[in-house]
């Protein structure tokens, strides 16, 4: 019985240090391909990785090195290439039942130098990130209905919810500016401007990315077709008429106030800002004092 249990120790022993051992393995080449990635050197980078991939096909951060290859052959115009590693990953269909996302501690060297280098995601969120791209590529190469088709399955799989709804609203101006990027290639640009007007209000109060990116474009677009004047009465109108639902989904009778601007249903502020108020005024003073509403007056 003791020769039994001394095996069995011995055993686990070893399996322990062949882990850790296979684990600092890993490390090592996440370690020198995101030093490659971080001095730009992407083509250095993406074999690094490729040989992680090939060695460690059960490893936790497989997917997001898939992804790290892309965007490395994406950065340095080898399309093709990149597009092999993003088809290869909207194909997967197998997720997990339980993600466990990977401990970064393990490698906690990682993440110094470029912060965006290799993000521990969930399955839908990379395959998110790969669609965007596939949208890219397809615009750069003036393939629409390609573009369009990986623009649709990107809002189709979407990442999961992060902090306090921030992330999920950077993710839709991300998209907005993508479809309005569609749109204007194919010369509509009255749908560019209906995908970007949503949008142009309800993130002011934070500070979301891509946000300053989105007002600019759509002042842009209500210029080519409006002048000045002309668009501070439309907008004007529109902030005097605003209205507010009741926000049934929370069940306490909070408010969300709206605006109609060319028939475009227009969110004012996060739902908590003017949840529980009942003065439009105060709403419409928030509206002018946005970046949006003052550079129509540039």
């Amino acid at each position: 019985m003791k020769q039994i249990l001394k095996v069995i120790i011995f055993m686990f022993f070893v399996s322990n240090v062949f882990a850790q051992s296979s684990e600092s393995q890993a490390c090592k080449y996440l370690k020198e391909s995101s030093k490659a990635h971080c001095k730009g050197k992407f083509k250095k980078s993406a074999r690094i990785l490729k040989r992680f991939v090939s060695k460690f096909p059960e490893h936790q951060l497989n997917e997001e090195a898939k992804l790290s290859i892309g965007i490395s052959y994406l950065k340095v115009g080898k399309y093709k290439k990149a597009e092999r590693f993003f088809n290869e990953l909207i194909k997967i269909k197998d997720y997990p039942d339980d993600e466990t996302l990977f401990d970064f501690s393990k490698c906690n060297y990682l993440q110094t130098e470029c912060a965006s280098f290799l993000k521990s995601d969930r399955m839908l969120s990379i395959q998110h990130e790969a669609f965007i791209y596939l949208a890219e590529i397809s615009l750069e190469r003036e393939n629409w209905n390609s573009a369009f088709e990986n623009i649709v399955n990107a809002d189709k799989y979407y990442r999961y919810w992060y902090g306090c709804g921030t992330g999920d609203l950077q993710e839709d101006i991300r998209l907005s500016l993508l479809y309005s990027k569609y749109y204007l290639k194919i010369n509509k640009s009255d749908s560019a401007l209906k995908v970007l007007l949503p949008l142009v209000l309800e993130p002011a109060a934070l500070p979301i990315l891509h946000y300053s990116e989105l007002v600019e474009k759509t002042l842009r677009l209500l210029k080519q077709k409006y002048d000045k004047d002309e668009l501070k009465t439309i907008v004007d109108k529109a902030i005097d008429e605003v209205y507010f639902q009741n926000l049934d989904k929370y069940k306490h009778g909070g408010r969300v106030y709206f605006i109609k601007l060319l028939d475009v249903k227009v969110k004012v502020a996060p739902e908590y800002l003017f949840q529980k108020n009942k003065n439009p005024e105060e709403v419409k003073d928030y509206i002018k004092k946005t970046d949006f509403y003052k550079k129509i007056l540039e």
